[in-house]
Parts: C-alpha cells; sequence; structure tokens
C-alpha cells in the first residue's frame, strides 16, 4: 500500500488516506510518502493492518504522518526490519510525525528494527491516552547526524523495546 509515491524529491504533495473501522490485511509493506511530501494515513475506530513492515517517509521524504486513534492496531511481522520512519535522507521538516493515542491503540513489532528518524531527522513519535508499542531494537535517531528526533511517551501510555539505540549509541 502506497500513500503519495512519486520520483519528484521538490514537489509537494497532499495525501491523505483515512481508515475508520476497517481491516486490511496481508499487506507487504505500508508506506506513507515514498519520495513524496506530506503524506498522512490515520487509522480510527478499531481499524487493523496486518503487514509486514510500515514506512513512514522513506526516500528523502518531508511531513509525512502515521496517526494510529481510537482502539486501531497495526502489527507487524517482518522478523528484520518492521518499522521504519525518515528512511533514507531523513527529513529535516518539524512535522513529520508519528501519533499512537487512545485506549487499546497499538503498533506491535516485536523484533527486528524499529526506527524514530534516520541521519537529519526531525520526527517525532508521540504515544499516549492509554495506547502502547511494542518494539523490537529501537533506534531514535539511526545515524550520528540526527537531530531533534524523539519518542514521548505520556498518560497512561507504554512502550516496551529489547533495546534502546540513541543516535545509533545503545542507550539500555
Amino acid at each position: 500500500f502506497y500513500c503519495g509515491t512519486g520520483n519528484s524529491q521538490t514537489a509537494v504533495n497532499d495525501h491523505e488516506v483515512y481508515m475508520d473501522s476497517s481491516v486490511w490485511t496481508n499487506l507487504n509493506r505500508v508506506y506513507m510518502g515514498q519520495a513524496e511530501r506530506r503524506c498522512k494515513l490515520t487509522m480510527r475506530n478499531n481499524s487493523r493492518i496486518y503487514a509486514k513492515a510500515c514506512f513512514v517517509g522513506n526516500g528523502t521524504p518531508t511531513g509525512n504522518k502515521l496517526h494510529i486513534l481510537e482502539g486501531s492496531k497495526m502489527f507487524l511481522s517482518d522478523p528484520s526490519n518492521p518499522f521504519y520512519s525518515d528512511n533514507g535522507g531523513g527529513s529535516s521538516d518539524p512535522d513529520a510525525q508519528i501519533l499512537v493515542a487512545g485506549e487499546g491503540s497499538l503498533i506491535s513489532a516485536p523484533s527486528g528494527i524499529f526506527q524514530v528518524g534516520n541521519s537529519h531527522s526531525q520526527i517525532k513519535m508521540l504515544v499516549t491516552n492509554d495506547a502502547s508499542v511494542v518494539a523490537g531494537d529501537v533506534y531514535v535517531g539511526r545515524q550520528n547526524t540526527a537531530e531533534g528526533c524523539g519518542i514521548t511517551v505520556l498518560d497512561g501510555a507504554s512502550f516496551s523495546a529489547n533495546k534502546i539505540f540513541i543516535k545509533g549509541k545503545n542507550s539500555s
């Protein structure tokens, strides 16, 4: 599944996809912004995605967003690389965002690399209001040049990981 795909690194594209009480199964990969800018996927009302991997921005993306709300869940099964945000050259856009909010909302990627930001990235992840994330090895800024990316967990939410790396260095 692609929300925005193209080859132009200069175009600004507004692509939005909304899931409401929907289920997508047997997906290989889910992309929000494959070399595109300002692409957004919003999951609401107990929606579900079952996929191997998820990319929130891939190939020098900017301002892409993933919102998992109101008990929605994303299950990722790739054993080595299930979740990437700002993959490739990274994004210097502080509007890039991953939001997991609301009781029962979940990202489950229990093995492999869970990346929040790469090089030159400012993407933020917020897990709040009793939501949760289950991850393997978490990288907050995969490269040493990552500045401004981060994970915030608030208001009864949880985030569990095997290991956590900050700018590529083990912090656990």
